[in-house]
């Protein structure tokens, strides 16, 4: 029994996802989710965004078509922005000097550019 406790406590996800701020496709069946990913003292600032479909949860996983950070301070992560240019294409515009980690340009049936200014 306490081989079981111990393996629950190791298995438990230290990060959870912070502030989540949701923006709804123009027919309402999708939205982004812009949020940051908090993992304790040796994750800095990150800006991560899901694509879902509109009646589903944000789930407790890292951001499932994009993930910047701030480039160790090199970048002013609050200036990013997310524009629904159709039903099904979103655009991401970011700074330029922030770090990309994941770019995905399809979740689903939707389309994602990037801009980077």
């Amino acid at each position: 029994m306490l081989a079981m406790s111990f393996f629950t406590a190791t298995a438990c996800d230290p990060c959870e996802n912070e502030g989540p701020v949701e923006h709804k496709s123009p027919d309402g069946a999708w939205k982004v989710v812009v949020f940051e990913r908090g993992c304790g003292a040796t994750v800095g600032p990150n800006v991560q965004m899901s694509v879902l479909p509109s009646s589903k949860p944000l789930p407790n996983d890292a951001g499932n078509a994009f993930v910047i950070d701030s480039n160790h301070g090199a970048s002013a992560l609050q200036y990013v922005y997310v524009d629904w240019t159709s039903n099904n294409s979103i655009r991401i515009t970011y700074p330029s000097n922030a770090r990309v980690a994941k770019q995905e340009k399809r979740v689903g049936s939707v389309d994602v550019t990037y801009v980077s200014k």
